[in-house]
């Protein structure tokens, strides 16, 4: 009964993260379900729904098509849709009932490519994954199909992708312009920011990069992957504040050194608060740099990050937590461990203790539309102060 959530939502699922990744591309998606999971990404998981042109489908699944397997329909379907709506290409993702089935997506994609001539995408997704396996998913698919290596190109000096960028970790109320203003405005042109404010050209263009800087740990699985095939190294880290932490890190980088780990500052103001003993709940990439700027500008050393959803071994510390669902974070709120508590809103609710600080850091994947509005823009005199007021109460 580990995963068992009483008072918590549902996290984002993999669909999600398949869907967002390739939200602004220009095709055409088909979630195949009776509608609840078509209306789940787009009602829970997309802040950029109401206000975009991009074209989600639901497949109408329903208890005979599960019963009989009947793919003949879906495909006809899509088809239909394919050829009226002209998408750059389709995808098929799945979700709990098909999977139980065990649909073959990539064989319905096959058959929906081979009617259209459109290029054609099956994900084998399960609704019981987290987004960020799926937004993975989903940016390597695109890369791997339309893989500018079958034609001539050249690597660009300088040049840098941003990858692992989704409103379902940042929203959509600026926090993806921002970062990438934050490096092209300090000299370093962006060629690609995957997967908000992406077109189909600049994915073909991403193997082209110097460096990409990975600021989620989608974004790790992605820029592994393209250190592989294309061989571009990659940092990883979110920049917050005024971005002068992370810059230094990609110059760094872009010259030469490709290690991971922010170097600390030595500041004549850092003071060591022994009593001050926080536990961060959240994304493992974020809540990794909201420690790092702890630590280099106050000297905070007893900082724990519990990762929800998936979380990259490399970045672990000895103290921190992997993987943990409800009854972990309850466990942790009440072991008296902590004095300082960041994490969505909706986590407030399992703290019992009085005594515990908690500093709200709302989070799409965990609180959806009920905080999105409130969501923290990364680079702002407001994310400084939110810092300052974790250190300093």
């Amino acid at each position: 009964m580990k995963n068992l959530c009483l008072v918590l939502p549902p996290f984002a699922p993999d669909y999600s993260g398949v869907a967002s990744a390739l939200f602004e591309l220009g095709g055409m998606i088909v979630i195949h379900d009776a509608s609840g999971c078509t209306g789940n990404y787009l009602g829970y998981d997309e802040p950029r729904w109401m206000k975009s042109k991009s074209i989600v489908y639901c497949s109408g699944l329903r208890h005979m098509d599960a019963v009989l397997g009947n793919d003949t329909k879906v495909i006809k379907r899509i088809v239909a849709a394919a050829e009226s709506t002209k998408p750059l290409f389709t995808a098929l993702l799945g979700s709990p009932v098909p999977m139980v089935i065990g649909t073959d997506y990539k064989g319905i994609a096959a058959e929906v490519e081979q009617k259209t001539g459109i290029p054609s995408f099956g994900f084998d997704t399960k609704g019981v994954v987290f987004y960020d396996k799926g937004l993975a998913m989903g940016t390597i698919a695109i890369l791997k199909r339309f893989d500018p290596s079958l034609v001539e190109y050249k690597k660009l000096d300088g040049r840098i992708n941003i990858v692992g960028l989704s409103p379902l970790d940042f929203a959509h109320f600026g926090n993806a312009e921002s970062i990438v203003d934050l490096f092209k405005s300090n000299g370093i042109p962006v060629i690609a920011s995957l997967s908000m404010g992406i077109t189909l050209e600049s994915v073909k263009k991403a193997p082209c990069a110097q460096l990409n800087v990975a600021v989620s740990y989608a974004g790790i699985e992605i820029a592994k992957y393209m250190q592989k095939t294309y061989g571009i190294p990659y940092v990883v880290g979110v920049p917050l504040g005024d971005g002068s932490c992370m810059l230094d890190q990609v110059r760094r980088a872009l010259n030469g050194d490709t290690t991971s780990d922010t170097v600390q500052e030595d500041r004549s103001e850092q003071r060591t608060k022994d009593a001050k003993k926080i536990l961060i709940i959240g994304e493992q990439v974020l809540s990794c740099s909201i420690r790092t700027e702890l630590r280099r500008l106050y000297g905070i050393q007893n900082i724990t990050v519990a990762c929800l959803f998936n979380s990259d071994p490399a970045l672990l510390e000895s103290q921190d937590k992997a993987g943990v669902e409800e009854k972990d974070i309850f466990t942790l709120l009440q072991s008296g461990a902590y004095t300082d508590v960041v994490a969505d809103p909706l986590v407030k609710q399992l703290i019992r203790n009085p005594a515990i600080r908690f500093y709200p850091l709302p989070h799409v994947a965990v609180s959806s539309k009920l905080c999105w509005d409130d969501t923290r823009r990364v680079l702002s005199p407001e994310m400084s102060q939110f810092i300052t007021n974790i250190a300093e109460c």
